[in-house]
């Protein structure tokens, strides 16, 4: 591989790890993962005291729990509880969390947020992050990254189309089997969106084909951009 390739290659990853980081504080910001317009859900054990100030009493811990559970909300849990609480009493997680992602054995601290990511996490947030505010981005990649179950792109159709989206899978993937791919594909085109897919013959890991096709992308991107 040659320097400038390695340049490029780490050029991308800042912009993955810092494109991570907004997402994370923007979905940290907004309300948790649960539904369209569902807010924030209490346990069925009233959170605080009865003025509803959401404070621990006691030896008790609030905790917020997010993501992929059942049902995401704010709930009182004993001091000395471990994420794995937090999780079962959200309902647990749902088909699509990867809760190896996360250290379910960790003891939960007041007022922490309990955020169970879904698999292929990273691509799927890399969507959801350009598709919310499409006017600054020029591109999306997505990685082995399902569409977000929770951000159909009909919604802002018309910006939707003015950003070109890369979608690199593999045949042999469990995070995002082939079937699924093509619904997703079907649904882009229906809403009209530029999209690339390129497939590869593996299983989840990232490989050398894709960082190539994508270095491919991103380059004919700059130059269109440019032209």
């Amino acid at each position: 591989m040659s320097r400038p390739q390695i340049a490029v290659y780490a050029a991308i990853g800042i912009c993955l790890l810092l494109l991570g980081v907004r997402a994370v504080r923007e979905t940290g910001a907004e309300q948790p993962q649960g539904g369209a317009g569902e807010g924030v859900s209490l346990s069925s054990s009233p959170v605080g005291a009865a003025g509803g100030s959401g404070e621990a009493t006691g030896g008790d811990v609030v905790v917020h729990v997010a993501g992929e559970v059942a049902e995401p909300g704010v709930y009182r849990l004993p001091a000395g509880s471990r994420v794995a609480d937090a999780v079962d009493r959200a309902g647990g997680a749902t088909g699509r969390a990867d809760p190896d992602a996360i250290n379910l054995a960790a003891r939960l601290a007041d007022g922490q947020q309990v955020v169970v990511p879904s698999r292929g996490a990273g691509g799927t947030m890399a969507l959801r992050t350009a598709w919310s505010d499409p006017e600054r981005y020029a591109g999306v990649v997505a990685i082995n990254g399902p569409l977000p179950n929770r951000l159909s792109p009909l919604r802002r159709v018309n910006e939707l189309r003015r950003v070109p989206c890369l979608l690199t899978t593999s045949r042999d993937s469990r995070k995002y089997p082939s079937d699924q791919v093509c619904q997703d594909l079907r649904l882009l085109h229906v809403a009209g969106c530029t999209v690339a897919l390129r497939q590869y013959p593996a299983g989840d890991e990232l490989t050398s084909n894709m960082l190539s096709d994508l270095d491919r992308w991103l380059m004919d991107l700059v130059c269109r951009s440019n032209g």
